[in-house]
């Protein structure tokens, strides 16, 4: 029978592409709970780009779903599956992690977890599941189990947060074109995303770097040009997305740009005529 369960990993898993969204993660977790044999099975995902906390999108327990909640990552199992690595708790969760007070109510013994990552390998959240009794050794079997359901699940839940970006970035796709047209963008995205600095760009010739538009806290300022060469902008002008959590002089200490800009992270992406 085991066996069977096994084996019915990937049609369950394909099936879920055709539910609607809530039930989609509902039925996700009825189904690890059935087929890994646990009382418990969560999908979360983070709630903003700190990582320090997490949404569960459906949350199913003792044969019943928990009404959505959110916690704190700290002092829990889940906080290094955020991190990106798979975990495995075989047996005596509640005593390695004795302030998780939620592993208590729950009434748990073990837990396995993996992370749920995007088409970049970005963390978005996490699928696990707790059981009220020891996991079997073969903890091999339960990453299967869980895997089978955590690429589709991925995909969707960066489906589903790509959508509401669009949705929001129609309001800056209504801005009609004319001479402050850049400009508007700018101060669209940065005001989106909370960040200091949103820069839109073109490369000239000469290898330099010229601004088109630069928004600092909402404020359009004078526009810059630089050299290429040496910064991280130079990467993106070769069709590379360029990602910096921090510490982004440190990769590029002769970019002066940086150093004006008082840069600490940097993302950029290239604009592509498609």
């Amino acid at each position: 029978m085991e066996n069977k369960k096994e084996l019915s990993f990937g049609k369950v898993a394909d099936d879920f592409n055709r539910q609607p969204d809530n039930l989609y993660f509902r039925n996700a977790c009825k189904q690890l709970c059935d087929i890994a044999g646990v009382s418990t099975a969560a999908i979360t995902q983070c709630v903003d780009f700190t990582h320090d906390k997490v949404r569960a999108l459906a949350f199913y327990h003792d044969n019943k779903f928990i009404d959505t909640v959110e916690y704190e990552l700290e002092n829990t199992p889940c906080k290094q599956i955020i991190q990106g690595e798979n975990c495995f708790y075989r047996a005596d969760i509640q005593k390695l992690f004795p302030l998780d007070h939620d592993l208590v109510d729950l009434n748990a013994e073990s837990y396995c977890a993996v992370p749920l990552k995007n088409s970049y390998q970005e963390v978005l959240g996490h699928i696990f599941i707790i059981d009220d009794k020891p996991l079997d050794d073969d903890k091999e079997k339960y990453f299967s189990i869980i895997n089978s359901f955590s690429s589709p699940i991925a995909k969707e839940l960066e489906r589903q947060q790509n959508e509401i970006i669009f949705s929001d970035f129609l309001e800056a796709f209504s801005i009609q074109q004319g001479d402050d047209f850049f400009d508007q963008i700018t101060c669209y995205i940065q005001n989106f995303l909370k960040v200091d600095y949103i820069l839109i760009a073109e490369k000239k010739k000469e290898k330099t770097i010229k601004t088109l538009s630069v928004c600092y806290q909402g404020e359009i300022q004078e526009g810059i040009e630089y050299p290429a060469a040496g910064t991280p902008c130079g990467k993106v002008f070769n069709k590379l997305v360029c990602s910096y959590e921090s510490n982004v002089q440190g990769f590029y200490p002769g970019a002066d740009i940086l150093k004006q800009l008082k840069a600490e992270s940097y993302i950029g992406v290239p604009l592509l005529d498609v």
